[in-house]
């Protein structure tokens, strides 16, 4: 629980309402609730209430124009303070005060059940993301060792220290972002080696769902040329903006980098049904990004658990590479890996 208490202020006010007298010109940041003459409520985070009801009111990419605002209530949060945790809480409170939400993110009661709640329960799909994970974690060194193993393509195709790199970013993504690995595998992800596209070369990819989730790029990829370019291989790891809207979810994660963090760049990729933001950085430094920046890690892994309830993983399930998987196995159980985020 964050030690930030909200102080909201309510306004009844309707969807055609101007917002900037009530909230005046500074400190426009903070969480909202929007509420509607049906009775249901919607919980954001913003750095400007004016442009995000303005957003809300009249419709954008995320949902056709809501009409029938009935109440405004805005706490204002200062820059120090980290939004995200924050909208997390307020959700999980209305949620918990039985109100009806038109959140999707982490909003889990309002979807109809999916395949994948009879593996994992939509409560503990929310604890993952949130990281309060109640489960026992897998412990991949107490994992019987699986012997000899055939050699992937990719290990065959490259030096023993950029393997290294491989190995270490996928051991991570399935240790730390997908939840129950093993149990989850081939029908709710799926591991592609040496990926053929027309577009680029990579050494590696995870989908999940039908969507790729990570992929490792044997020459540099980056959306930019500047102060967070790195010369080499590159990855990009796909995370949710959530119910924030993309470009302000962007910016919110540039300002909130620290000198001398990990340099990374930030793109936009629009699947059906979904948007994602692709986080690039070098190649093996997964572990050492989403450890700096845990908000990425929570994003990431919402990224992964609604595209995995969303379908399972049949469309890639015959490019799934064995061989790669059980490598990742091997290592983690060699390394001792437990999962130990969530």
């Amino acid at each position: 629980m964050t030690a930030f208490s909200l102080n909201f202020k309510r306004w009844e006010i309707d969807s055609n309402s101007p917002v900037a007298p009530l909230v005046g010109t500074r400190f426009r940041r903070g969480i909202y609730i929007l509420e509607f003459t049906n009775g249901e409520r919607y919980v954001g985070l913003t750095e400007n209430i004016v442009q995000r009801f303005r957003t809300h009111a009249h419709g954008s990419k995320h949902h056709p124009a809501w009409t029938d605002i009935s109440a405004l209530r805005f706490a204002r949060v200062p820059q120090k303070e980290a939004l995200g945790p924050l909208e997390q809480t307020m959700i999980a409170e209305q949620l918990n005060e039985r109100q009806r939400l038109r959140n999707r993110t982490f909003n889990f009661d309002s979807n109809e059940h999916r395949p994948l709640d009879f593996t994992i329960s939509v409560e503990e799909q929310q604890h993952w993301i949130q990281e309060t994970w109640g489960r026992e974690a897998y412990n991949f060194s107490e994992f019987p060792n699986l012997g000899p193993l055939p050699s992937p393509k990719v290990q065959r195709s490259t030096d023993a220290a950029t393997y290294a790199k491989i190995l270490a970013d996928l051991s991570f993504a399935l240790s730390d972002i997908i939840p129950l690995a093993p149990d989850t595998e081939k029908e709710f992800w799926t591991l592609t080696d040496l990926p053929s596209t027309n577009s680029n070369s990579r050494y590696a990819a995870i989908n999940t769902g039908v969507v790729e989730m990570l992929v490792l790029h044997n020459d540099e990829f980056y959306p930019e040329v500047g102060v967070d370019h790195l010369p080499g291989p590159s990855g990009y790891l796909n995370v949710s903006p959530g119910d924030e809207d993309t470009n302000d979810f962007i910016t919110a994660m540039r300002k909130a980098k620290k000198p001398g963090q990990m340099p990374i760049q930030f793109s936009v990729l629009r699947y059906k049904p979904i948007e994602a933001v692709p986080v690039f950085y070098p190649l093996g430094k997964l572990s050492d990004v989403m450890h700096e920046r845990p908000e990425l890690l929570q994003a990431a892994r919402e990224f992964a658990v609604k595209n995995m309830r969303y379908r399972n993983g049949g469309l890639f399930r015959r490019f799934h590479s064995r061989a790669l998987t059980d490598a990742v196995y091997q290592h983690l159980i060699d390394v001792g890996e437990t999962t130990k985020r969530g």
